[in-house]
Order: structure tokens, then sequence, then C-alpha cells
């Protein structure tokens, strides 16, 4: 027994050799020391009693923390737990706006065409989330493709797509979407993915996006290609939701 006390005390005391995986921007600035704060653009703020932050990571901080330089917003809120119906209308408006927002800042306007990527494995509930935001996203692509004429005004292209994960499908998640944007000639990528968080206080509570893009599996050790900007070719806004 007095071993096992040893071992145990002997793990507590190398916990700081462990390195900490989080897909999230802001808790990768909480580990970073003060002398960089003058390089962070940080603002907070509230809309309908929900907390907004809103980031510009410089290019040196990103190298510091390990995330792309760009624009980050992270949204808390109880109601994807609570389910409450007047909180879930509240959270919707704010997300809608910080959307519009970094669409804004990538200059894309509803004259664009969008596609729409949920990544992740529809079959493992903790990263679901992609697979089942394509499963409510109203697409309209074949309206401008059969009826043009008819479209009424104010609804734009978009196009939506689950490409699952590289274990099921043998293919990289990033060749899969590469292949469709050269197809159909998108102009911009709205990825959305389930993240890892390294406090537990921010699971199923956050939501984040950015113009940086996402490299898949990252937040937990088994990072991707990477679907940005850079690789793509045009905008990529990231919106994720951490769920471990």
């Amino acid at each position: 027994m007095e071993n096992r006390k040893e071992y145990i005390r002997g793990d507590l005391m190398n916990l700081d050799k462990f390195q900490v995986r989080t897909d999230l921007a802001f808790e990768s600035l909480d580990l970073i020391q003060l002398q960089y704060a003058n390089e962070v653009i940080d603002e907070e703020f509230e809309q309908d009693n929900l907390l907004i932050k809103r980031t510009v990571i410089s290019e040196n901080v990103g190298k510091e923390i390990g995330k792309k330089p760009g624009l980050y917003y992270v949204l808390d809120t109880q109601a994807i737990k609570t389910h409450d119906h007047d909180d879930l209308k509240k959270c919707e408006k704010a997300l809608t706006q910080i959307i519009k927002d970094v669409m804004t800042v990538e200059n894309i306007t509803g004259k664009n065409r969008g596609l729409i990527v949920g990544l992740g494995n529809v079959n493992v509930t903790p990263d679901s989330l992609g697979p089942v935001v394509i499963d409510n996203v109203i697409v309209t692509r074949h309206m401008f493709i059969l009826s043009p004429d008819e479209v009424s005004e104010g609804i734009s292209d978009v196009s939506a797509i689950a490409p699952g994960v590289m274990g099921n499908t043998g293919i990289e998640t990033y060749d899969i979407i590469e292949s469709v944007v050269r197809k159909i000639e998108v102009d911009y990528i709205i990825v959305v993915d389930a993240l890892a968080a390294k406090s537990i206080s921010r699971v199923n509570k956050t939501i984040q996006v950015t113009n940086t893009g996402i490299s898949p599996g990252s937040g937990v050790g088994n990072s991707r290609k990477e679907i940005s900007k850079e690789t793509m070719g045009i905008p990529v806004i990231a919106i994720g939701v951490p769920t471990v």
C-alpha cells in the first residue's frame, strides 16, 4: 500500500509535464505569459445576457500558443445544455451576428456561393456535431441550378456535405472538401466541428467562431490536413463546440 501511495504521489508531481490540448484559442491564451497581453486585441461584451468575447491574435502570439493568427469569437451560453426556448433564440441571434461579422471581415456577401462542411463521425456521439448540423442546413444550390429565376431575393447559394472520417472512407477529409470546392466553384467554406477543451466548464457551453480555418482532430492529438484560406484558396470560417 505504501508503494502504491508513493506511485500516486510521484504521478501528481509530474502532472505539469503532460501536454494540455485544447481547440479553444481563449484557453491557450490563458497559458501564456502577460508579456504578450499588449499583442492581443481583446473585447468582451454582453448581448441578451450572453457573454461574447472577440479576440484578434497576432502572428507572434499565434506561434507562442500554437494557434493560427486571426479573428476569434467565443460565445458562452447555458442554452445548449438547458434547451430553454428563449435562451436558444437569444443564442441563435447572437451567433448569427457573430457569423455575419466574421463574414464581413472576409468580404463575404449574400451574393457569394457557400459550402457548409460538417466534420466528424456521426456514429460517435462526441464527434457527431458536424454531421448533425448538416442534417439541419437548408441547402439551396439546386434551386439556383434548376430554377434560378424563381429564387426569392435574399436567398444565398448554399450547398452542404458531411465527408465523414478517414477511418470510414479511406480518404483524407481535406481531399474530399478540396475536390468538391474545385468542382462546384464555391466562394467560401463554413466548417462545423466538435472541439476539445481543457476545462470541463466549457463542454457544451461554449461556441467558438474563427476565420482561421481548422485542423481536424488537432485537439485530441490526431491532426489531419488543415482546412484554411491558405490551403483552400477561399475564406474558411470554422464554428465549433467543445464536446470533450
